[in-house]
């Protein structure tokens, strides 16, 4: 894997009739439509991907990020289902070498975009354009942001809560981001002058500022709310195109500068 050009696509498609989804079902299933889009056209490409990525030390990260799907409308019914319309759009975003083209590819090749047990006709994709970013700038959260850390006493992972902690969760966060850097590129960053806070004033009104999502066995928290940061350019440029945070490829940490008000994201 080696790092490639930053890429940002937008996917369309198209049902006959309305389907059912289990929510729980959206994050693992997109992955898979992921990976199984890149495999395709590239097997190996796509293996290489999932089971390496770009790996140091223990950790491994993607260098691929997702949004939650838009569908033209949704219907919340029983038992954690949803009910959706006839037509979803979803962004990915990449800065592997080599996403595009065997993503693109793929997609043209198994032309079917799944998601949970319903079944869309892949109908167009469109490569967005690159963004500017300053040194310091706010971001919306499409996805929420994961952090955690270790739990001596059971060995599993803890996941930060931004109100318990403010300082525990940025210095995590720029540990985070300082790891996957020189994963990414082989060389250190100076993040000297990094800053976050999460917008304190919407997360005192916002009925949901957090969020728990289950994928596959695991409880996931995140947080949900606008933030601004301060760091270096291409740490902007990297979390915008591969996700800020943990778990990027299992649908965390999926950011735009523009927040989205209409529409049926779930």
């Amino acid at each position: 894997m080696q790092i490639g050009d930053k890429k940002s696509l937008m996917i369309t498609g198209t049902a006959k009739k309305e389907q059912n989804i289990l929510l729980d079902e959206i994050n693992y299933s997109l992955t898979k439509f992921i990976y199984e889009t890149l495999a395709s056209n590239s097997p190996e490409f796509s293996r290489e991907l999932h089971e390496v990525g770009f790996k140091k030390s223990k950790k491994s990260f993607k260098g691929v990020c997702f949004s939650r799907p838009y569908f033209s409308d949704f219907t919340l019914k029983e038992n954690g289902t949803i009910s959706v319309g006839k037509f979803v759009t979803i962004k990915v975003r990449s800065l592997v070498k080599g996403f595009l083209d065997n993503f693109i590819l793929g997609l043209y090749k198994n032309e079917k975009i799944k998601i949970s047990k319903a079944e869309f006709s892949f109908e167009e994709i469109k490569i967005l354009p690159e963004l500017r970013f300053k040194t310091e700038e706010m971001f919306y959260l499409d996805t929420p942001l994961v952090l955690s850390v270790k739990d001596h006493s059971t060995g599993k992972a803890k996941y930060l809560r931004y109100l318990d902690d403010r300082e525990k969760f940025k210095e995590a966060l720029k540990q985070n981001l300082k790891e996957k850097y020189s994963t990414f590129y082989g060389n250190e960053i100076d993040l000297n002058d990094f800053d976050f806070s999460f917008d304190e004033s919407y997360m005192a009104t916002a009925a949901k500022h957090s969020k728990l999502i289950t994928y596959c066995d695991q409880r996931i928290y995140g947080e949900l709310a606008p933030f601004t940061i301060k760091a270096p350019i291409e740490v902007m440029e990297m979390i915008y195109y591969s996700g800020i945070g943990e778990k990027n490829m299992m649908g965390f940490g999926f950011i735009s500068k523009k927040l989205k008000i209409k529409g049926g994201k779930v």
